[in-house]
């Protein structure tokens, strides 16, 4: 069995955290989350890949190659234009009409294995001609929905993204299904994968999978807090993992995952789970509490707080900081005293995607960092804020609104002198 996995979308919604990678590439836990997926459906016994790439595509194929290195084997489809799932779905065609079946996914998911398994066994079971993983879903006018014929397992249509109130049901369409090559065919006439669904659907012959365990959807940048939190759960069940060349002089307080060449400074408190990438310092009297995941190389200097946040690799956060439920990209400069603020009086937090308005589903969030952006001293950032690549923010900035990339922001002072 193959599996198609669609990675060649540009990931708008996800910036600034997809302005110097495809979104399948944005590490998690040292990993990206396009590496999470590969080896999920090795798990479950599928090393045929074809994976459609576009947007950044290099940094995909640099990374996993011909896919030896993770014990699979992939081959590459560009799809030069990206424009929509239907077209990255028919690049596919030529290596995929002559399986009997193939599992299709996406590249931005997180999910248990037995999710994936369930969808495969119950197409098989039925002689389906497509089966569809569906989960529920607080708020499903962000997927696709499905009307189920409960008592058999059938899904009877498929509407993609309704409008608020009008759900058939609360079943999410997740991001695994299974398909016939006549997929294909369907999405010629139609042009709309849900619409081609639907025409088999009409047949009777369509069944669901239903997940009721986590799934997560990466789909906005603080959707990496849920994922890194999701991934240290699984990587942590078992107990800790602390390398013997890390040197450690400070506490360890419950799960935690300790890579190569880490040095954690006495007076400092690491509170599982937490994930620590190789060659990173963390200083003197710091607090790295739970579900905080650093990559490789980070400096974390004294006394400095971090919480339920996502930093990647190679940044320096300077003494007497505190970065709460934030996600911080490459090479990000943070002065001293910098106060990421991650909290408005228990009120929801909205942000800013691409004009609109999104009520990011949480009441406590930080800040969102693109790339090589520099931070100097004694700055503070309001909840939700996202501020692109490449930024310099001078010192004393209070950041109250959204900074685009390749910015320098600054106040101005007015100094007054008088008399004694």
């Amino acid at each position: 069995m193959k599996a198609l996995i669609l990675a060649a979308g540009e990931g708008s919604r996800f910036r600034p955290l997809s302005a110097n990678r495809p979104k399948p590439m944005f590490p998690i836990c040292g990993k990206p989350i396009l590496e999470h997926i590969v080896s999920l459906l090795k798990a479950v016994g599928i090393t045929e890949l074809v994976c459609v790439i576009g947007y950044q595509k290099e940094s995909i194929i640099d990374y996993f190659g011909s896919g030896f290195d993770f014990e699979v084997d992939i081959k590459y489809i560009v799809q030069e234009n990206q424009i929509g799932i239907e077209d990255a779905i028919l690049t596919a065609e030529n290596e995929l009409k002559d399986e009997k079946f193939f599992l299709l996914a996406h590249a931005d998911f997180f999910v248990d294995l037995d999710m994936v398994q369930r969808t495969i066994d119950t197409f098989q079971e039925f002689n389906a001609d497509s089966t569809i993983a569906l989960t529920l879903a607080p708020d499903v006018s962000r997927y696709g929905v499905a009307a189920l014929d409960v008592t058999e397992g059938r899904i009877e249509q498929i509407i993609e993204k309704p409008i608020p109130g009008s759900e058939l049901s609360k079943y999410a369409v997740s991001s695994v299904y299974v398909f016939r090559p006549e997929i294909f065919k369907l999405l010629k006439e139609t042009q709309q994968l849900d619409q081609a669904v639907n025409r088999l659907c009409k047949r009777g012959n369509v069944y669901a999978a239903i997940w009721e365990g986590q799934w997560i959807d990466v789909e906005y940048p603080w959707d990496a807090l849920t994922a890194a939190q999701f991934v240290m759960d699984r990587l942590m069940k078992e107990g800790s993992h602390i390398s013997k060349t890390a040197e450690i002089d400070g506490r360890i307080e419950g799960p935690v995952w300790i890579s190569d060449g880490v040095k954690i400074r006495p007076g400092a408190v690491i509170k599982g789970p937490v994930y620590i990438g190789e060659n990173t310092f963390i200083g003197d009297n710091s607090l790295i509490r739970d579900y905080t995941a650093i990559g490789s190389n980070v400096v974390i200097g004294f006394g400095v707080e971090i919480k339920n946040s996502v930093i990647l690799g190679s940044s320096f956060i300077n003494r007497l900081s505190f970065i709460g439920d934030s996600v911080i990209a490459n090479n990000v400069y943070i002065g001293a005293g910098t106060h990421i603020i991650n909290w408005m009086q228990g009120k929801p937090i909205y942000a800013l995607v691409n004009g609109d308005k999104v009520n990011t589903g949480r009441t406590k969030l930080g800040a969102i960092i693109g790339d090589q952006t520099t931070l100097e001293v004694n700055c503070s950032i309001m909840p939700g804020r996202k501020i692109g690549n490449q930024v310099w923010v001078g010192p004393g900035v209070v950041i109250d609104k959204d900074i685009p990339p390749n910015k320098r922001v600054f106040v101005s002072q007015a100094i007054q002198e008088t008399d004694m």
